[in-house]
């Protein structure tokens, strides 16, 4: 189901009743202001196909708020990107969010810190702003090719290494949301790495990104991503307290980059080519 677009008066009013149930009952909820003018009035229709039924939206002069129950800020940020890709030609598109409980806790406050997160995205584009239309591969592509992110070569065992963190992250953030996208590896080396995770559920979820053909261990927060090949390794790790992206081609060729912008979109379009928009709220 497709959510409509209610007046401002409903949506505040709706706002303040969802976080009452949130403080109440212990739920997540997520705010998304976007600024941007006639270009975000014209995406309008395509940016509802893209959110939840649950979803609450509104359009208040040039500004578009988004209120996502059930979410925290990294799905909020996840949003973000999807909408810069539906509107490429504003460039001076300001989004911002905020999330309860993770920034402030009553109505107000939210909408003011998302407003004042939008307004310095406008100052800090930075180099990820030129990916925005891009899908992953082609942007895994340029910023291996750039010059904008740390380059390096990146040995099969660093990768590993970086995989082995990422997962050690999400055991260890228990109260923390965290995914994790990467690729597979030979198959001995992904076999002995699955094999090692715990068997409890992960603070997120790690999906892998691998030829149809192989198989993983069944694992309660381990989603298998099947590619036709191989062309990149990586991982992506994103989490309400940190991103990092390690990117590698065929040839060893690689960037490293802690930029929450690239992470963002390089993970927003990932989930996105192989559908796994909702598999996150």
């Amino acid at each position: 189901m497709v959510p409509r677009l209610e007046s401002p008066a409903f949506f505040d009013a709706h706002l303040e009743a969802t976080l009452a149930q949130a403080r109440r009952y212990g739920r997540r909820v997520a705010l998304l202001v976007a600024a941007g003018g006639p270009a975000l009035r014209r995406a309008a229709p395509a940016l509802l196909d893209t959110l939840r039924g649950s979803d609450v939206v509104a359009i208040e002069g040039d500004e578009l708020r988004v209120l996502l129950p059930e979410t925290d800020r990294l799905g909020a940020l996840l949003l973000h990107q999807r909408i810069l890709r539906l509107v490429p030609e504003a460039s001076d598109l300001r989004i911002g969010s905020a999330a309860f409980p993770e920034d402030v806790h009553d109505a107000q406050a939210l909408l003011d810190l998302a407003r004042r997160r939008g307004e310095a995205s406008a100052d800090a584009l930075g180099p990820a702003h030129e990916l925005r239309p891009l899908g992953f591969e082609e942007s895994v592509r340029r910023v291996i090719a750039g010059t904008a992110y740390a380059r390096t070569s990146i040995s099969h065992a660093l990768l590993r290494s970086a995989k082995r963190e990422a997962i050690l992250e999400l055991e260890r953030a228990c109260t923390v949301r965290g995914i994790v996208a990467m690729d597979g590896g030979p198959v001995q080396e992904g076999e002995r790495l699955w094999e090692s995770l715990p068997a409890s559920r992960l603070a997120g979820r790690v999906y892998v990104a691998q030829p149809a053909d192989r198989s993983l261990p069944p694992h309660p927060s381990l989603t298998h991503v099947p590619v036709e090949e191989e062309r990149f390794g990586f991982v992506l790790f994103l989490s309400g307290h940190a991103s990092f992206a390690m990117l590698r081609d065929a040839e060893g060729r690689g960037a490293l980059s802690t930029d929450l912008a690239l992470v963002c979109h390089l993970m927003a379009t990932f989930r996105e080519a192989h559908g796994l928009r909702e598999a996150i709220a």
